[in-house]
Order: C-alpha cells, then structure tokens, then sequence
C-alpha cells in the first residue's frame, strides 16, 4: 500500500515539478518578448525624438536664413555740423557749463524690409589715458537700448530711403577737468599732452523688424570715432585745450569698435 502510495506521490511531484518548469519557461518567455516589445518601443521612440528634433532644427535654419535675408540692415555716417564748443551755459544756467557739439547722422535702410523703433544713442566722451572707460560707457547704454521693451518709441524706416537726423552732444566741463585731472597724476601723459584733452564719439542705432517678436532683443549698428585734427601725413592728433571753438577737429573712424547686427 505504502509503496503505491510512494509512486503516487512521485508521479505527484513530477508532474508538479514538469507544471512549474512549464509555468516558469512561459514566464521567461513572456518577460523576453515583453523586454523585446518594450525595447522596440524605446527604439521607435529615440528615432521619433531625433527625427523631430532634426525637422526643427532645419525649420529654424530655414527661419534664421529667411530673417537675415529679408530683414533690415541700417547703416550711420555721423557728420559734424557745428564744432565742438567749450564752456556753453546750459539752459537756464542750470548744471554748470557744457561742451557740445551737433552731429548730422546721415542712416539709411539697406535691407529688404521695414525697419520699426529705430532710436539713435550718442554722446561724446572726454578720454586721456584710454578708451576703456568710453567702450564701457557705450556697452552699458547700448544694452539697455537693445533689451528695450517700448514698442511705440523711435521711428519708422522704409528700405532704400536715405534720411538724416540731427543731435546735440555734449559732456560737461566738470567732467572734462576730472578726465584732465586724472591724468596729470601719470608721470608720461603729465609730460605728454598737459592740460589736453581728447575725445571719442560712440553710440549705435537700435532697431527691430516687423517679423519678429516685440519682445525679441533689437538689432544695433554700434560705432566709435575718435575727434582729432589731421595732421597732413595720413596721421591725425586728438588732444586740443578745452577752451574756445575747437574748429579743427574732425571724426575719425575706427572700423575696429564697430559692428552691426
């Protein structure tokens, strides 16, 4: 009885044995083809991603070559139109006297489409013992200019339409004295100009297009001359005494401060 009992029970574990083997394998394979499926799935989506990300990236060349080509482009030619002129009162004797000068900018659109906004920054600068102080100047107003959220400010220029826009520039004879003063504590500029003193013009036109956002940063023609009184050789000297007319002095381009964007 006992030993039929046994194969019984044998017969029992072997089919419970063979059942569970079956019910792992099954499992395997499920997990297998799961990790396949899930692995296809992965696949499909990384080539999806990318796909998409090289349709946008080609739609924004596209966009970006689009703008440059058709977007307007405007370039300045400062001019003086009255010499730099030392000790004027202000209005109202108000601030201390003023040297100023007036520039006729002489712009036009040379691009492909309108130009909206268009704001004109200059201002002279006294300078002694470098220009630093001057390009930092001119990095600081021309930012704020560039981030400009006005929308209704400036003007409006139409493509191929030279115009002129006229402004008084100064700095005050205070300033003059303390760029003056400052470089008579170097032992070499003491020697060298005494109590000259030079002076650059810097500014840019700011600017946007009337396809891109209003919020987008403007476009800017950045430049910087140097004021100096040629000299007949090809050469010119920019150090003149801060008294009287300086009716000699002349804009000096310098292509290297210059840029447009």
């Amino acid at each position: 009885i006992y030993s039929g009992q046994l194969d019984e029970m044998r017969k029992a574990t072997v089919a419970s044995t063979k059942a569970t083997q079956l019910a792992s394998d099954a499992i395997e394979y499920s997990d297998s083809h799961f990790d396949r499926a899930q692995q296809q799935t992965i696949t499909q989506t990384v080539a999806t991603i990318k796909a998409a990300n090289a349709a946008k990236s080609a739609a924004d060349t596209a966009r970006d070559a689009l703008v440059v080509g058709n977007r307007p482009w405007i370039k300045v030619s400062p001019a003086i139109s009255s010499p730099l002129t030392f000790n004027v009162l202000r209005q109202g004797g108000q601030g201390g006297p003023m040297a100023i000068m007036t520039i006729q900018n002489q712009m036009e659109n040379v691009g492909q489409s309108v130009a909206l906004n268009v704001i004109v920054y200059e201002e002279i600068i006294p300078i002694a013992l470098g220009i630093g102080p001057a390009l930092s100047r001119r990095q600081e107003r021309c930012a704020a200019y560039r981030h400009s959220q006005q929308t209704m400010s400036g003007s409006i220029r139409f493509p191929h339409d030279p115009f002129t826009e006229g402004q008084i520039v100064g700095t005050s004879m205070m300033d003059i004295h303390k760029v003056i003063d400052e470089a008579q504590k170097n032992t070499v500029s003491r020697s060298t100009i005494g109590e000259k003193v030079g002076f650059v013009l810097v500014g840019c036109v700011s600017y946007r297009s009337s396809f891109e956002p209003e919020n987008a940063p403007r476009h800017q023609t950045a430049f910087f001359y140097y004021l100096g009184i040629p000299t007949g050789d090809g050469g010119w000297y920019s150090y003149v005494e801060p008294t009287g007319v300086a009716n000699q002095l002349r804009l000096i381009e310098t292509p290297l401060y210059s840029s447009a964007d």
